[in-house]
């Protein structure tokens, strides 16, 4: 074999160039997405957070009714309890207060450094937001038990109410205006509404979208404004439109950078973006949870969602996102350049590979036609059939989940998936369960469907076996749910037939929760279509008995044989194609179908019926473990190609040594 060194070179330098491609572009990718999660873990779900930057204190709300401050390493300071969730935060460092506002509608005022409660304001109704003046004197709480019973009510700092006024819609976000003697609210009727703090209305407008948040612009007169379309606006003092900005989903929470220049964006369906003062997006993630509060602290923005962690964004890091986003572009194109580059400099580079490579240009030239007339063909089956088993393979070293909000954020991580599947229990415990079907299942095969057809491939009538074929293939026609369905009702512990039939019988000791009862799930699992007639393996068997030559059988007839005699010694041999075939279809139908569990049980009691086929389901569409689902169903691929090609193996061994 002849090596051409002058494209072997290239095709070492290409393949170099490409393994730095790949190198810049996961570097790059991880340089693109700024956002991590900070050591602020409560174990709860968060609905709220804020941040003291005198002494880096972070407090979050949660939906289990606390209020819990945090040091800059994560450690706990203190922990406040509540009568409701902590929906909304406020601090000011200059007096060392928190406000913390729970749905019960109280406003309770904490020493920031202690948690120690000094004050409470309660309007007696369920609130939603509320905000307080600079210098701590008053606050502003939008509450009420219903859209026409809404208000916005002022108290001062010793919790006395003052003023109130009906809104006469319902108010999910209020605040302080820039000149500290108005406050402004924004309404599911799409209405941004000024008051006074007498309660007197100074100016309405009205927005496309019903509004979820609003924000003071640091440095500014203007005021910026998140709707449920998430879709922003910056307004001035005015209410006019300085400039918009649209993100994608359910708006829920909005944040404003200390010089303006970033606008963040959160969603219910957890998307968090980030918007330039262009209002061009330079950054889309994803967190597993609704995104509830983004407050945003000189250096960095805190954002709360309905998980465990609070997530944070360091500001500085904003400014090389961009430029890491266009890298990562280019650099995809590259990865998919460069090694094509090497394939091709590889080709010509072997002697015998340049030559088979020449012989296929030539007859793809030579017959264009017909390669023409077949590349719809080709194109779809790569389409559907090989391009779904490339992109499986290959992400299954990868992290996508239901968090990677692009294709741009998914990440490699090696084996992790694989190492994850042997090291959790599901995958073994579906292993042991597999094994059960698949040896019963194979029974189930090579015995009740050959008898059947042995029998009415022994009936003398043409029409008798007419008709029984007729009767045995008709079930075909019933869907599998339907038939899965019916054997849910017949193992049904109260109505089901099988214990019925027990009760019948004076033997109420037999009755059992057949499918939530761990010793008998899987074994009901295994007898769901008794009596195992299957119509596809009988029609396969008495396609096999009908193509035995019938001198053959009348041979034997002279020497003396019988039925025994005939099934034994020429039938079963005789069948041995249609063995195999049915061997191989079992054990690829046993590992792939999971149907039937997923219909009766579930993969329960527990794991008594889980399959490894269930568990790809589950991950797939119940868990967001895309990646993790795609390692499952490679190995899966695995065993059964390992499988196939034992089969073929010994099938071509049999033929020879019958030859």
């Amino acid at each position: 074999m002849k090596i051409r060194k002058r494209f072997a070179i290239l095709a070492t330098v290409f393949f170099a160039l490409s393994a730095v491609a790949i190198g810049m572009r996961n570097y790059a990718s991880s340089k693109s997405d700024p956002v991590s999660a900070s050591d602020v873990s409560t174990g709860m779900q968060n609905e709220s957070v804020t941040y003291d930057s005198a002494k880096k204190i972070t407090v979050v709300g949660t939906h289990q009714n606390k209020a819990i401050a945090y040091d800059a390493a994560g450690k706990k300071l203190w922990e406040y309890s509540t009568a409701g969730s902590v929906v909304s935060l406020k601090t000011n460092s200059k007096t060392r207060k928190l406000y913390c506002g729970d749905t019960t509608g109280k406003v309770t005022t904490l020493d920031l450094d202690s948690g120690k409660k000094q004050a409470v304001a309660d309007c007696g109704t369920r609130l939603y937001d509320f905000d307080v003046s600079a210098d701590g004197n008053t606050l502003a709480i939008s509450a009420g038990p219903s859209t026409m019973s809404h208000y916005v009510i002022f108290f001062d700092a010793a919790g006395k109410q003052g003023a109130a006024v009906k809104v006469g819609a319902t108010a999910r976000t209020i605040v302080f205006a820039n000149d500290e003697k108005s406050v402004i609210v924004g309404t599911n009727r799409s209405e941004l509404i000024r008051y006074d703090l007498s309660g007197k209305e100074l100016k309405r407008t009205t927005l496309a979208h019903e509004i979820v948040s609003l924000n003071k612009v640091p440095q500014t007169d203007q005021l910026a404004v998140l709707t449920k379309s998430a879709e922003y606006f910056y307004l001035s003092d005015d209410f006019n439109t300085v400039r918009s900005g649209q993100a994608a989903n359910t708006g829920t929470a909005l944040g404003v950078s200390d010089d303006g220049r970033y606008t963040m964006i959160g969603t219910y369906e957890g998307f968090f973006y980030i918007f330039n003062q262009k209002d061009q997006k330079i950054l889309e993630s994803r967190f597993s949870n609704p995104v509830s509060k983004i407050f945003v602290t000189s250096d960095s923005a805190l954002i709360s969602s309905y998980g465990a962690t609070v997530n944070e964004v360091k500001i500085n890091d904003l400014s090389v996102v961009s430029a890491f986003s266009s890298a990562k572009s280019l650099l995809m194109i590259l990865c998919i350049l460069f090694p094509a580059a090497f394939i091709v400099f590889l080709i010509l580079a072997v002697d015998k590979l340049a030559a088979l490579f020449a012989r296929f240009l030539h007859a793809l030239v030579k017959y264009k036609t017909a390669y023409l007339l077949l590349l719809p063909t080709f194109a779809l089956l790569l389409l559907f059939n090989y391009y779904p088993v490339v992109i499986a393979f290959v992400r299954s070293f990868t992290d996508w989940s239901k968090n990677t909000a692009s294709l741009v954020d998914i990440k490699f991580i090696g084996f992790e998936n694989y190492k994850t599947m042997f090291e959790e229990s599901y995958f073994f415990t579906g292993i042991k369960n597999l094994v059960i079907i698949t040896l019963t299942n194979f029974a189930k095969t090579l015995t009740v469907p050959l008898l059947v057809a042995e029998l009415v491939f022994a009936m003398r009538s043409n029409r008798e076996k007419y008709w029984f074929r007729f009767l045995f293939v008709l079930p075909m026609v019933v869907p599998g749910v339907v038939s899965a369905l019916i054997w849910q009702n017949i193992y049904d512990p109260n109505i089901g037939l099988l214990n019925t039939l027990f009760r019948s019988w004076n033997r109420v000791d037999l009755a059992r929760v057949w499918l939530g009862d761990p010793a008998t799930a899987i074994w009901a699992i295994v007898f769901m279509g008794f009596p195992f007639i299957s119509a596809f393996n009988f029609l396969v068997y008495y396609g096999g008995l009908i193509n035995i030559p019938s001198s053959l059988i009348e041979a034997a007839r002279v020497d003396g044989s019988n039925s025994f005699y005939n099934f034994f010694r020429i039938h079963i041999p005789l069948l041995g194609p249609q063995f195999k075939l049915l061997i191989i279809l079992t054990f690829i139908t046993s590992i792939q179908d999971y149907a039937g569990i997923y219909l009766l049980t579930g993969g329960g009691p527990g794991t008594a019926t889980y399959v490894p086929g269930l568990e790809l389901y589950y991950n797939a569409t119940r868990f967001g473990r895309y990646g993790y689902a795609c390692a499952l169903g490679v190995v899966m691929f695995i065993v059964i190609l390992a499988g196939s090609i034992a089969n073929i193996k010994m099938q071509a061994n049999s033929e020879e040594a019958n030859s």
